[in-house]
């Protein structure tokens, strides 16, 4: 559910009314065996488990995920804090948000209440930060030239990082290879 500091007593009802600026959401909450909002696309779970070593031990015990605004990046788009109470040898890993586009899948505007939370669960003490968040697309909520990344998982090594290690590897396999000296032709 969306709370922010907006007091419209306007008794009007329209469709522009389910129409939300996350910018302006202070917070979101989410609870385990509710669903999102939907209006164009299918509903999903508000909560969604989708990794971490603790997340098939210990996902049942998570009931509601508070994620604050944390403010906006260089590019406007709202980044997320969240939180819950747990078992203090689990903590959040990765969390995701998604909301469904109002008007299209990568409108800025969000359907009202139509955010889930993907998150991560690890065991705490395993060296990951946690607590941060991302808030990405989904193929059920935009279209993937709409997301943003703030995430902190400091133990997944870059896609850059993987390819550097995986040539300079095969580099050295090349050189030690025999026949691999460079040798002229015979003149």
């Amino acid at each position: 559910s969306f709370h922010n500091n907006n007091n419209n007593n306007n008794n009007d009802y329209n469709k522009k009314d389910e129409a939300v600026d996350l910018r302006s959401v202070q917070s979101l909450t989410f609870t385990r065996g509710m669903v999102t909002a939907s209006r164009r696309v299918g509903a999903v779970e508000q909560l969604d488990c989708v990794g971490g070593a603790a997340c098939r031990t210990h996902a049942h015990l998570v009931d509601r995920v508070r994620c604050e605004n944390a403010g906006t990046n260089a590019r406007g788009e709202v980044q997320w804090s969240c939180s819950t109470a747990i078992d203090p040898s689990v903590k959040l890993g990765t969390t995701t948000v998604t909301c469904e586009g109002f008007s299209h899948s990568s409108d800025v505007m969000k359907l009202r209440n139509s955010c889930g939370l993907q998150y991560t669960l690890v065991y705490a003490g395993t060296g990951h930060t946690g607590g941060s968040s991302q808030y990405l697309s989904s193929p059920h909520h935009q279209t993937p030239g709409s997301s943003l990344h703030n995430t902190t998982d400091a133990g997944a090594p870059s896609i850059l990082t993987t390819l550097i290690v995986v040539a300079a590897i095969s580099f050295v396999i090349f050189c030690l290879k025999p026949g691999a000296s460079t040798q002229r032709p015979p003149a």
